[in-house]
């Protein structure tokens, strides 16, 4: 298992080694931001847990070249990044995010779901799922994303 320290040195090599895409799929922005606040996690025994996560995920993504798409970068996420928001999110706050476009996606679908089983049962129609998703995203956007306190899926 490495250090904190050897594993912040890795990861920052990444930043230049490696292309915007490998990072999306690897959830570079996600484990840095997971880096980061490293030492403000509680105590030692979680910081070991945190750490080893960290260690395994650089092996995984080293020894597979950066070569992750589709289903392999979403059970990249499913088996490092679940395991570290598990900790993250009720010890530090940490919020989750999704890509932009999957809010559009969402709210589409949602919203024309909603309005085709209340179609005949209200006058008005708000697009509430679109409100709601957009609000979500915005606020994690502004509040969490300058503390570096977001991780998700292609982030």
């Amino acid at each position: 298992m490495r250090e904190i320290e050897q594993i912040k040195g890795i990861v920052d090599s990444w930043e230049t080694s490696l292309l915007a895409s490998e990072k999306k799929y690897i959830h570079y922005r996600s484990m840095t931001n997971f880096i980061f606040h490293y030492n403000n996690l509680p105590d030692s025994r979680i910081k070991e847990k945190v750490a080893a996560i960290l260690s395994s995920y650089l092996d995984e993504v080293q020894n597979n070249q950066f070569d992750y798409k589709g289903k392999k970068s979403f059970d990249l996420a499913s088996k490092y990044m679940d395991k570290l928001s598990e900790i993250y999110k009720p010890c530090l706050g940490f919020k989750s995010i999704i890509d932009f476009r999957f809010i559009i996606i969402f709210s589409i679908l949602g919203d024309g779901l909603l309005y085709l089983v209340l179609k005949n049962k209200i006058q008005f129609y708000f697009p509430v799922i679109s409100l709601c998703l957009i609000t979500y995203y915005l606020h994690a956007k502004f509040f969490f994303e300058k503390k570096k306190m977001l991780y998700g899926i292609y982030y």
